[in-house]
């Protein structure tokens, strides 16, 4: 009998062990469960904000505005809560108070060092995007100060900015799964919103824990990287001296804003953008195998970083695509091309051959400009150039530019056109019309202008970098394949050689129409750009969720000063 009861106690024991087992295993299930549900569910699910220095038609003065509008609307589009935060600038009030009916919602206090600044906030919602503007005295025009001007002036408006984003976020109870900053007038966004003690803005660096901030480098190349050169110093050694009241103003640590022993040279904004933000992303996969290939003084930064995003910029395709139908098809576009340009009836048997951009050393001008006599010679006379495109008073290339667009105009009234005194508004007739469009860009992270010319059918005549070796294929006259004409070689023979093929192509009515079908085929919808991005920033929430749920270890800040949930940890 006592035998029997110690064995009856014995399996009851074993039973209650394999009864906790049990229940220890469905809670452990339970909470991976839950963990998976907060990860897939919880993705992007407080919505995303594009901190941007341009928007759209609210305020653009080249590509980038152009490329959040587009992004932003196409997101907004799949289902993701979406706010774009972006200055007002007074020298661009005509349009962005024509874009919409834009309502002053609320004030917020920003500190620019030791004063306080009040800006007020216009809103909007156009698209399911919501936008809210910035409106302040010190967002005068874009990029005021950039490229050696006043260091004081090139910084007030990204510290302005950033702060101003972060606060206005904070007062609307905003907690965003991810924080895109673009450009180095935003690069200060991460930097404050990481930051602790007394630098901490909108709430600190708690309130920002569950966010993922990602760096969208637009152009990282001189004079577009955010480096704000400081005054010149005296004597022979760098005196550290001018960087004081400037600290005073961004009140941010030397550390991540200068270079080991470069402190009274320079400030850079990408440095601390790198430093601080969870990842990074730039406009195409060509621009950032460039960047990362690079020697320049980023690339380390650059390369510490595991899975930096990239993917082509696209278009609303549907909607560009309606709008080129009101100009009647390319043959009527072209005439009414010709008209306006040479102020005659268009002859259609001559190719025309367009540019369409800003008139600047990026863009590889003086190429195409030194080539037009040699090109005129070469066709005999039957070719005209157009170069729509205006060229910055303050800027010396683009002096130089102009002057030689005037005297190729006088020498060629009925060959080549350009009007760079002034902003040319047909780019849509320009590239329904054009029988080739022209970038022989020095370098193009992007390149928006292809996709333009893509959507109207129109190929191209482009050089091989950046974003143009992703999305153009130079065409092969074996296979019929290939949407343009690309050449190696940044030089007058490269680009002269590629035009005289393009000529040869025209001339031959089969390759020359394979050449129209492959480039409209080859354009890009914003649709699959939007896919992308929401599917990498998934990756990267789902990331973060993670590291907070202690499955990884934690690991120490470089800086006591930033929280130690950031930069390249992030990017796996």
């Amino acid at each position: 009998a006592a035998e029997v009861a110690r064995r009856r106690a014995s399996a009851d024991a074993k039973v209650e062990a394999v009864g906790r087992a049990v229940a220890g295993v469905a809670a452990a299930e339970a909470g991976w469960a839950a963990l998976c549900r907060q990860v897939t569910v919880g993705c992007c699910g407080g919505g995303i904000v594009f901190v941007t220095p341009e928007m759209g038609r609210w305020g653009s003065v080249g590509g980038l505005g152009g490329m959040v509008a587009n992004l932003s609307r196409a997101l907004a589009a799949r289902g993701l809560d979406v706010t774009v935060i972006a200055p007002a600038y007074r020298s661009l009030a005509s349009e962005w108070a024509d874009a919409s009916e834009l309502a002053a919602c609320r004030k917020v206090t920003v500190a620019l060092g030791r004063e306080r600044c009040a800006v007020e906030v216009l809103t909007d919602r156009h698209d399911k995007v919501r936008l809210l503007l910035l409106r302040s005295e010190h967002f005068a025009a874009p990029y005021k100060g950039r490229g050696g001007g006043d260091a004081w002036h090139a910084l007030v408006p990204a510290v302005l900015l950033a702060r101003g984003a972060l606060e206005l976020m904070r007062e609307l109870r905003m907690t965003p799964a991810a924080v895109i900053t673009n450009d180095w007038v935003a690069a200060l966004t991460a930097p404050y919103a990481r930051a602790r003690g007394g630098e901490a803005v909108g709430g600190g660096a708690e309130y920002w824990e569950r966010t993922a901030f990602v760096h969208l480098f637009h152009n990282l190349e001189p004079g577009y990287d955010g480096t704000i050169a400081l005054p010149a110093q005296k004597g022979e050694k760098y005196d550290p001296s001018p960087a004081e009241p400037l600290a005073a103003l961004h009140q941010l640590p030397s550390a991540l804003l200068h270079d080991e022993g470069q402190a009274g040279r320079a400030l850079s904004l990408s440095r601390a953008a790198l430093l601080a933000s969870n990842a990074w992303a730039t406009v195409s996969p060509g621009y950032r195998s460039q960047l990362l290939a690079s020697s320049a003084a980023f690339a380390p930064l650059l390369r510490t970083f595991r899975a930096p995003f990239a993917c082509a910029g696209g278009l609303p395709l549907a909607e560009l695509r309606e709008a080129l139908v009101t100009y009647g098809g390319h043959e009527v576009a072209k005439r009414e091309l010709q008209r306006r340009c040479f102020g005659e009836a268009g002859v259609l048997d001559v190719p025309l051959l367009c540019f369409l951009g800003r008139v600047c050393h990026q863009k590889g001008v003086h190429l195409l400009l030194d080539c037009v006599p040699a090109l005129l010679e070469h066709a005999g006379g039957r070719v005209q150039l157009l170069v729509c495109g205006q060229a910055d008073g303050g800027d010396a290339y683009g002096q130089r530019c102009a002057a030689q667009m005037r005297a190729l105009r006088h020498a060629h009234p009925r060959h080549f056109w350009a009007a760079p005194w002034r902003y040319f508004t047909d780019g849509a007739l320009a590239c329904a019309g054009a029988d080739y469009g022209l970038m022989p860009s020095a370098y193009e992270p992007c390149g928006l202008v292809r996709e333009e010319f893509f959507a109207a059918g129109t190929p191209l005549v482009c050089s091989d970098t950046g974003g143009l070796r992703d999305r153009v294929a130079n065409y092969v006259e074996a296979s019929g394949r290939g949407a343009g004409i690309v050449f190696g070689a940044h030089t007058h023979r490269s680009l002269l050689d590629a035009l005289q093929r393009a000529l040869r192509l025209y001339a031959d009515r089969d390759h020359y129409a394979a050449l129209r079908a492959n480039a409209h085929d080859a354009a890009c919808d914003v649709g699959e750009t939007a896919w992308r991005w929401e599917v990498e920033l998934h990756r990267l929430c789902a990331c973060l969720q993670l590291r907070q749920s202690d499955l990884l270890c934690g690991e120490e800040a470089i800086s006591p000063t930033i929280s130690p949930d950031f930069g390249r940890r992030l990017s796996m």
